[in-house]
């Protein structure tokens, strides 16, 4: 079956109560600074029971995110993607790192596709590896991922500027393959530029997703129109 994509002009507040208990897998990339976790519980009451929940944050609210999360879903990783680009403080250590929560409905019974987001291992020879594997599963911090400046090629321009939050499609092609399959519904709430919708085409997963700002949304719809066509010739 092809994926279906709904990317919407439109709120979380309207999505959520659409799809309570249908969701195989959430993501929520919001506004960092932006103190109102309202939208944590609106979120987990998506998911069917074993699927995922992913948000990003960053130092300035992690900790408080990571307390609203545990009052609704089980708790699995805190992920950490290095972003070291851009200018350095003088008084403090560079903050120049993503922190991505991930949790599930429920302790167990959930997808997780180890294959799917293996690695090579550095070390493959008898005398450091002797159990033979040539792969393993990524750990917690994702630093082989890291590299995506205000230059990048995937970067989506509106008025002239790179849009701030976005994230590299490697990245949420790492979430969707570890915990996602075929066909499941993906229920994007801060959906920014489309990242996630685009990746959910290429790789055959339903995606519902909503943009507030309407030139972002604007944006995002170009850049699917693009991804769709692609699509369509394989």
């Amino acid at each position: 079956m092809r994926a279906q994509v709904d990317y919407r002009n439109d709120t979380w507040e309207n999505l959520a109560p659409e799809f309570v208990g249908q969701a195989d897998l959430v993501i929520c990339d919001p506004v960092y600074d932006n103190p109102d976790l309202s939208w944590v519980e609106a979120a987990a009451a998506c998911l069917r029971e074993g699927g995922a929940m992913w948000a990003f944050s960053d130092a300035s609210g992690v900790a408080q995110l990571k307390l609203e999360m545990d009052q609704w879903l089980h708790f699995q990783n805190w992920c950490i993607w290095p972003n070291d680009w851009g200018g350095r403080a003088r008084t403090r250590f560079g903050q120049k790192h993503d922190d991505i929560l991930y949790y599930t409905k429920g302790k167990s019974n959930h997808t997780f596709n180890a294959s799917a987001v293996a690695i090579a291992k550095k070390m493959t020879g008898a005398t450091f590896n002797p159990s033979g594997r040539q792969t393993k599963i990524p750990a917690s911090v994702w630093d082989d991922l890291a590299g995506f400046s205000t230059t990048a090629g995937e970067r989506i321009q509106v008025d002239g500027h790179g849009v701030r939050w976005q994230k590299p499609e490697k990245l949420l092609e790492r979430i969707l393959a570890a915990t996602s399959n075929p066909n499941d519904l993906v229920l994007d709430f801060f959906s920014g530029v489309a990242t996630a919708p685009a990746m959910c085409l290429r790789m055959g997963r339903r995606c519902v997703a909503v943009e507030r700002d309407p030139k972002i949304y604007a944006a995002g719809s170009e850049r699917l129109r693009h991804e769709e066509a692609l699509v369509a010739k394989k």
